[in-house]
């Protein structure tokens, strides 16, 4: 028997995490298995999966909490670091300030390579510090946290705002 494709494997256990995850398609809402589900599919280098795994242990949904495997996951969910994810992001708003109204283009799934959650986490990761992983960094949390924003991550408006308002 031939084994599936790593991508088509990592897609198919990110949406069996999104079906666990929310309680749809006739699966019940199950945490824990939705957390496992996105974590193997973020072992296959899926950025969103990587995202949500890391999300559920940085609170302790479905998992017990681990600060240090939420890292780990963040890092999985931007592959090319804050610097990569910015000059991505900048691509991608100049490409649709360009678009000629043609949107099925291939380069787009390597402009969005970075997760908002991942961002949003790490942004939350270095507003604290995590010990001897990274110092509290929050100039760098406050970039995270504002690009995140820029691509539409609610949570990471919320922890601007709140970071920027002194709590």
């Amino acid at each position: 028997s031939s084994r599936p494709a790593p991508r088509v494997a990592a897609s198919a256990a990110y949406t069996l995490g999104n079906y666990y995850h929310h309680g749809v398609r006739g699966a019940a809402q199950n945490l824990t298995l939705a957390a496992e589900y996105y974590e193997r599919a973020a072992q296959l280098n899926h950025w969103e999966a990587a995202g949500e795994a890391g999300t559920f242990y940085l609170w302790g949904i479905g998992v017990k909490q681990d600060a240090y495997q939420a890292h780990k996951l963040f890092r999985l969910g931007m592959p090319i670091g804050m610097a990569g994810c910015q000059r991505r992001f900048q691509q991608k708003l100049a490409k649709s300030r360009n678009a000629d109204g043609d949107d099925d283009d291939d380069d787009d799934d390597q402009l969005s390579m970075c997760d908002t959650n991942s961002l949003n986490g790490m942004g939350l990761l270095k507003l604290v510090g995590l010990p001897h992983v990274m110092k509290a960094n929050p100039v760098e949390a406050d970039e995270l946290f504002v690009m995140a924003r820029d691509q539409g991550s609610a949570d990471a408006a919320y922890n601007h705002a709140m970071m920027k308002l002194g709590y």
